[in-house]
């Protein structure tokens, strides 16, 4: 099971670390932290999620549920199987997010992706 910790957490416990040792590599990761700050603003959704560990589906790289369900199948569509296995690759910025499902038998069903550029909204 991960450990989760918030990043000010993370940068309290290495400073004390660093005070203790005198090692300056217990410092990397909060001048990696204050740099991606500066460079990419609190509010950015990729700083929200991975230093401040605050949720931000719909921001940035998430696909909501209901976005997500008007890209399936319509009911007629059968795909014989007992199991049904999904794979989703997020994409980071302005890639396509993609969704591929494949039955228990290793069939490939069904691709599907849409932009994930937080100025595009429509599916392809």
């Amino acid at each position: 099971m991960p450990i989760i910790v918030p990043a000010d957490e993370v940068i309290a416990d290495r400073r004390k670390v660093y005070e203790e040792t005198g090692d300056p590599v217990h410092l990397n990761y909060e001048h990696r932290f204050q740099s991606d700050l500066a460079k990419y603003g609190r509010y950015n959704p990729e700083i929200r999620r991975n230093y401040f560990l605050e949720d931000t589906v719909e921001e940035g790289n998430f696909v909501s549920r209901e976005r997500l369900l008007s890209c399936a199948r319509g009911p007629g569509v059968i795909v014989p199987t007992e199991k049904l296995f999904a794979g989703i690759d997020w994409a980071r910025s302005s890639d396509h997010t993609w969704l591929t499902l494949a039955n228990d038998r290793g069939t490939y069903s069904t691709g599907s992706s849409t932009p994930t550029s937080r100025t595009s909204s429509k599916s392809s």
